[in-house]
């Protein structure tokens, strides 16, 4: 029966044999070999049936056709991933590792004091990979102005790692604001990488240049109107005390001030 990987309990076990067999005498291993470590519980002709497969599988390359196998990169992925979870370090061990790493100043001199815990305790090559920051999950951020253009980034991640960096600009920047810019990020993008928020202020700032670009057309438009109405409009005309002229001389005969009143009604006659 097949099992997780599309591998039967017999071809796991060979796989894994194979590879630490291979890990030991670094070079290609044969089913004879794998047969007397098994103990003969195996034949060298079912193990190399198994091994076929395997290689068929792009488990086992096959360098030389007289040649043993040896694991692909896809056979040391299986066998890594299979490994049971480690035991505890003893406690000198673990002393040894926290004074070690508490004593580091920056992100490079951590990497390089894990990397030497990890060659002494596991007498071996002791390597580690540090993620890059724009996929590291933001904890706290601040900025401090330094002058003259230079700002200090000062950056920690969830995991707890610290990051400072010098950045220079052109623009200069006060205190107050570099303060707000980074209770902003904090508040507002906890637990964010810095690629998911680089990608997020962009599309918030897309979405405030829409709001202002419609609202910028709008004016412009009524702008336009306004300036396309040369003369005023009847309700731009408002008459008010026409009682008053009666009380001029020449009006004193009544057929042109009622013919005047009918004329002041009615603005449009004036425009």
């Amino acid at each position: 029966m097949l099992k997780e990987g599309g591998l039967s309990g017999r071809k796991k076990d060979i796989l894994r044999l194979l590879v630490q067999t291979y890990i030991s005498r670094g070079e290609p291993v044969g089913s004879k070999t794998l047969s007397g470590r098994l103990a003969g519980t195996l034949s060298p002709a079912t193990i190399r049936n198994a091994m076929a497969e395997l290689e068929d599988s792009g488990y086992l390359p096959h360098p030389h056709a007289s040649a043993g196998r040896v694991p692909s990169e896809k056979g040391i992925r299986f066998y890594v991933d299979s490994l049971p979870e480690s035991n505890r370090v003893d406690k000198a061990s673990e002393r040894r590792i926290v004074r070690v790493l508490d004593d580091s100043d920056t992100p490079e001199d951590l990497m390089s004091r894990t990397s030497f815990l990890l060659s002494e305790i596991s007498k071996n090559i002791g390597i580690v990979i540090a993620p890059p920051m724009a996929t590291t999950q933001l904890k706290h951020i601040d900025f401090l102005d330094l002058g003259e253009g230079k700002i200090l980034v000062i950056f920690v991640s969830r995991s707890g790692l610290l990051q400072r960096k010098v950045i220079r600009l052109k623009e200069s920047y006060h205190q107050k604001d570099l303060d707000r810019a980074g209770r902003f990020l904090v508040e507002k993008f906890t637990d964010r990488t810095l690629t998911e928020i680089r990608n997020e202020l962009l599309g918030m700032v897309e979405a405030e240049r829409t709001i202002y670009d419609r609202m910028l057309k709008l004016l412009c438009t009524w702008n336009e109107t306004l300036e396309a109405e040369t003369e005023p409009g009847s309700e731009s005309v408002y008459v008010q005390g026409t009682v008053n002229i009666l009380n001029h001389a020449e009006f004193a005969n009544m057929g042109p001030v009622r013919e005047l009143f009918r004329m002041l009604e009615e603005k449009g006659r004036l425009l």
